[in-house]
């Protein structure tokens, strides 16, 4: 947690080790800086997002954008989309794990899948949190409110139920992209068919689509920390499948994207539209 919280506009922190089996992470934002456009590579994540400045967005790159609500459930995306900011950036944003998701929100991944949603139309036990933490005057506040409201509702006991083994199915699947599907199954102690039940069921996705987008995130944060196309290549059968991969899922190249990188571009999940302009980077 940062705790020089005048002078800087990031913080992140964990929860307490009680709440990590559904809360992976608190982060929050604010600046004021000219408005931008962002696109963001797809992703597993399901996050509940408190707009407390001008954001605005949409569920599929290309889309008109819309200005967001207070409070919004950020479901996962399977494809690229779009987020922009006034001049004023302000937010504080929970990333949920499927089991958070399940006993936080009252419902399965899959039905966030490809779409952003109101709070209180996902979790009507959720009123009242999004505008007690924009109130809130700090992180630490922030944090302490969130903390209180989801062990209010939490049985540590259900952890070791069988919705508890969601995170697990989810955590090695994306910890293990290179493996087939069948093999993450028997580590699992499942047959391959329940385990696509499963990922149908609660993550809304295939087992086969949910280790593609690992392998597509392993390849993205890796050329951002180290550069290298061919690291990034690592779990590709060579660079030209990295490069239809990284077309598929972030409409541009390995190579579009380390340029961008190196010359200053500030997103790591995803590309700054008028950064990518100013460098002659088309984006499809």
């Amino acid at each position: 947690m940062n705790e020089t919280e005048e002078t800087a506009t990031n913080w992140s922190s964990p929860l307490q080790p009680a709440l990590r089996p559904w809360i992976r992470m608190a982060i929050q934002r604010r600046a004021s800086a000219p408005p931008t456009q962002y696109r963001i590579f797809p992703n597993m994540n399901c996050e509940i997002f408190v707009n407390c400045g001008a954001h605005f967005s949409n569920a599929r790159s290309g889309d008109p954008l819309r200005a967001l609500p207070l409070a919004s459930v950020f479901g996962p995306k399977t494809r690229s989309f779009d987020h922009a900011t006034g001049a004023c950036s302000d937010w504080f944003l929970l990333q949920l794990t499927p089991l958070g998701v399940r006993d936080l929100l009252g419902c399965p991944l899959a039905t966030l899948v490809d779409g952003d949603h109101h709070l209180a139309a996902v979790a009507p036990r959720a009123a009242g949190l999004a505008e007690r933490i924009a109130e809130a005057p700090d992180f630490a506040t922030r944090m302490r409110i969130v903390e209180d409201w989801a062990l209010a509702r939490l049985d540590p006991a259900t952890v070791s139920s069988r919705t508890g083994a969601l995170s697990l199915v989810h955590a090695i699947m994306l910890s293990r992209p290179t493996s087939p599907v069948a093999a993450i199954a028997s580590r699992l102690g499942l047959g391959t068919r329940q385990l696509r039940n499963i990922a149908r069921d609660e993550f809304g996705i295939s087992p086969k689509a949910l280790l593609g987008h690992a392998r597509f995130e392993y390849a993205w944060t890796t050329l951002y920390r180290t550069g290298s196309i061919s690291q990034a290549s690592a779990l590709f059968a060579d660079q030209a499948h990295l490069t239809r991969v990284f077309q598929r899922y972030g409409q541009l190249t390995p190579a579009q994207y380390r340029r961008l990188k190196t010359n200053g571009d500030p997103v790591r999940n995803g590309v700054d539209r008028s950064f990518a302009e100013r460098l002659g980077v088309t984006l499809d």
